[in-house]
């Protein structure tokens, strides 16, 4: 279970090729629209409540925004690493602020028969 969605490795943690699902949901305090951007340098995705929003590859840095209520929203981040060095970053704007990497508290994660279920 990953606090972020931000990482460059140097040296392989799998062996290539390999892929990476983060699944959970994302607590909303404030609604209002909100950006989000994928930076990875193989082919990766962000869902938000079942809907794509980006889908990116080839260290090309993708953005978009969305209306967000308040509440828990599911997110789905998909990476695939065919070889070579490791790269995804997932970025949020919340309303009124800039680009960040979201904080580690607006996450919750799906534990056991849940994953599987989703």
């Amino acid at each position: 279970i990953d606090p972020s969605i931000a990482f460059r490795w140097h040296i392989q943690p799998l062996p290539a090729p390999f892929s990476v699902e983060w699944k959970g949901f994302m607590r909303i305090e404030e609604p209002g629209y909100y950006g989000f951007a994928l930076l990875s340098n193989s082919p990766s995705s962000l869902e938000i409540d079942g809907q794509l929003i980006l889908r990116t590859s080839s260290d090309v840095r993708r953005e978009e925004v969305i209306y967000l209520g308040r509440g828990e929203h599911r997110v789905r981040v998909r990476y695939r690493e065919p070889g070579g060095y490791s790269a995804v970053y997932l970025y949020w704007r919340p309303p009124g602020g800039n680009f960040e990497v979201p904080p580690a508290s607006i996450f919750r994660p799906l534990w056991g028969k849940a994953w599987s279920e989703w």
